[in-house]
């Protein structure tokens, strides 16, 4: 009924982002920054459909438009670090994380990013060091647990399995957190070779997950 109605065109590529429509998602938002250049929110929403379509060089150059715009939001250097890793430059990203880590310093979605980026770089003790950092913050996180444990090596002691233990079990922790928590769970019982729970916890995150 009214094509021209960017902020219906906006609310219909977040539809198609959220259902992994994103080249869907990509050409609608398109027309809404043609339509309306100055759309940071659209530009931020353009920007995530181009790194989920692997086209991080345009991701890239529409992210430092809105750096430039807004220079002081983190969550623009953030994406921006995302997508460096996605080019390959990790070291450039760990640096970015690093700067942002100085400014922020509780975002433990920001230490579970710099974690994963110094793995891949092959800094395995910075890289435990910035998950359990990310754990330390937010003790429902269960991804930041479940990166832990898929460093491989990596021994979770008493009191961790406690806590994670406790968050499994607490009311309202978010269906990610909990069924990632299992699976951590289950990787450090099978390190101890308490196979009977370990396989307990398995089957409730993939449950969960299912």
């Amino acid at each position: 009924q009214r094509p021209d109605d960017i902020e219906a065109l906006r609310v219909l590529a977040q539809v198609a982002q959220r259902n992994e429509f994103a080249k869907d998602a990509a050409t609608l938002l398109e027309a809404v920054l043609k339509a309306s250049p100055g759309y940071r929110a659209a530009r931020h929403d353009y920007v995530l459909a181009l790194i989920d379509l692997h086209q991080h060089k345009q991701a890239r150059e529409q992210i430092d438009r809105l750096i430039e715009a807004e220079p002081d939001n983190p969550m623009h250097r953030m994406t921006r670090a995302g997508i460096l890793v996605g080019e390959g430059a990790t070291a450039a990203a760990i640096a970015e994380y690093e700067q942002l880590a100085r400014i922020q310093a509780y975002n433990p979605e920001l230490q579970l990013s710099m974690g994963h980026a110094l793995k891949t770089e092959g800094r395995r003790e910075d890289a435990e060091r910035a998950y359990r950092e990310a754990a330390r913050q937010r003790p429902t996180f269960g991804d930041a647990y479940w990166s832990l444990a898929n460093l491989k090596t990596y021994r979770f002691d008493d009191e961790q399995l406690a806590v994670m233990r406790e968050m499994v079990a607490a009311p309202r922790v978010a269906l990610a957190d909990r069924y990632h928590l299992c699976f951590a769970l289950g990787k450090a019982l099978e390190d101890r070779g308490e196979h009977a729970e370990s396989f307990a916890y398995y089957e409730r995150g993939n449950a969960l997950k299912r």
